[in-house]
């Protein structure tokens, strides 16, 4: 299947001009919530639903999940660290060619803890034990690293009317256990939090603070429904604070490229699918949702984690 349906994260990036520090779990945007229509007892499947359902898939996630946290508990972050090989990616503009080169272990923490590098960003398979122990693992070895540096964790996972839980659980007001349900957890972002628990639990403890950088389910359901216009302006500068900057930017050769790389071909299986009816918030459209719509609300999800980061780097 094409990468962003199998909830593969994104590639690293660095931002300067600040001290502190974001590690960002962020990923592609079809790994999306059940959102606003799991509020209702009987709801119908979700995109996400149809794309990853079942008994065996279910039963693998939690297997996964459960071997990341026993994982991560037993395994020393600097093992983890080691167990596996660290490239580079060489970009080429001229030719479209990127190239791998590759970095040693050490060499790479180095660059990442370097005072010139103010955001990771952190892909994962949200159900990849490994994945989990590897993030957990970097944040711990970042802190030991940097023992008086500002870090926070942004987290796709979680949506951003969720924020004063993430501050609860991080104060020691709040369990996981109470965590996941004050977050909603298992109706807006549906992976098993037994593989994220570790996560959490470690940026805790080194005193890294969680960020709920994605957007609310209600106000995904908007966009999908009827794309930007049908979300009230007040709402929609929340996620896009910058209109003027999103237009531009809705211009240049790389938006292009990403609507027609990524966007149209996952548009187009959607279609073979047969569940463009569905949106990724539990709704069921009369008709198959627009190209525009469906566009829309990929920027919506890309938009919120963006500014919510990029507000917390300015800011610290």
């Amino acid at each position: 299947r094409p990468a962003e349906d199998r909830g593969i994260g994104r590639p690293t990036l660095m931002s300067p001009g600040t001290p502190a520090v974001l590690l960002a779990f962020t990923t592609v945007l079809l790994a999306l919530t059940t959102g606003v229509g799991a509020f209702r007892p009987a709801r119908p499947l979700s995109r996400r639903q149809v794309l990853c359902t079942g008994a065996t898939c279910a039963a693998a996630v939690a297997s996964a999940c459960t071997e990341s946290a026993l994982a991560v508990e037993e395994a020393d972050s600097s093992a983890v660290l080691n167990a596996g090989s660290v490239f580079a990616v060489i970009p080429d503009g001229a030719r479209l060619r990127p190239s791998l080169s590759m970095l040693g272990t050490s060499r790479a923490l180095n660059s990442l803890c370097s005072p010139g590098v103010n955001a990771v960003f952190l892909g994962e398979h949200h159900n990849a034990a490994q994945d989990h122990a590897l993030q957990t693992a970097l944040l711990t070895e970042m802190r030991r690293r940097q023992p008086t540096r500002e870090m926070a964790v942004g987290l796709e996972a979680v949506q951003r009317r969720f924020q004063p839980a993430l501050d609860a659980y991080t104060a020691g007001e709040m369990s996981l256990s109470e965590l996941r349900a004050a977050t909603d957890w298992d109706r807006r972002w549906t992976w098993s939090f037994d593989g994220y628990a570790p996560v959490f639990d470690a940026a805790k403890q080194a005193g890294m603070r969680l960020l709920a950088l994605n957007v609310d389910s209600e106000d995904l359901a908007l966009v999908e429904a009827g794309g930007f216009p049908n979300l009230p302006p007040d709402r929609l500068s929340l996620y896009i604070p910058s209109a003027t900057g999103f237009g531009r930017y809705s211009r240049t050769v790389a938006f292009k490229e990403y609507t027609d790389y990524v966007i149209r071909p996952s548009y187009a299986l959607h279609a073979r699918m047969g569940i463009l009816k569905q949106t990724v918030t539990g709704q069921t459209l009369p008709e198959d949702m627009t190209f525009r719509n469906f566009l829309s609300g990929r920027l919506l999800w890309d938009e919120a984690m963006g500014s919510s980061a990029a507000e917390w780097v300015r800011a610290a």
